[in-house]
């Protein structure tokens, strides 16, 4: 399993990455998800990530887009990315990583970045998921969304 973001500290079991392109939030003073996972019991887990200034000590730092990309399309593809490359998976499952602007786990409100159809900014992370070389997106399917459509299903 490798989690993604605020996934890291709500997932009891074992992790083989913990994944992130905000490393901040791990340690960050207030509700930091590192205090959180720890303070609920769960093992700690290898955090991954791509900024050396900002990553807590012990994090394995990775390039964080797929190799012939210019850019990510968010933590959940950094995960991918991750499990597939830099650990070796087989294949991914994404699950909570619809790239759709719908109501996150965690109470944030709509995440009007993820799509592009609904995004009035000019970073739009789905279009960036579908720039993922071939040799990976027939390893990737998804649970639900905009990743779905484009991945397909388990």
């Amino acid at each position: 399993m490798v989690a993604c973001n605020d996934a890291g500290y709500a997932w009891p079991g074992a992790l083989a990455a913990w994944v992130s392109l905000h490393p901040l939030n791990w340690t960050r003073p207030k509700d930091a998800w590192l205090a959180k996972r720890d303070a609920k019991g769960y093992p700690p887990a290898p955090l991954y990530t791509h900024d050396a200034n900002k990553a807590p000590d012990g994090a394995v730092l990775t390039p964080h887009q797929f190799p012939g990309c210019e850019h990510s399309g968010s933590s959940g593809m950094f995960a991918a990315k991750v499990a597939l490359i830099d650990l070796g998976f087989d294949q991914v499952v994404l699950c909570g990583i619809p790239m759709a602007p719908m109501k996150h786990f965690t109470g944030l409100d709509h995440w009007l970045t993820a799509h592009d159809r609904v995004s009035p900014l000019p970073n739009r992370y789905l279009k960036r998921w579908r720039d993922v070389p071939a040799e990976f997106t027939g390893r990737i399917r998804s649970m639900s969304g905009a990743t779905r459509d484009l991945f397909g299903a388990p």
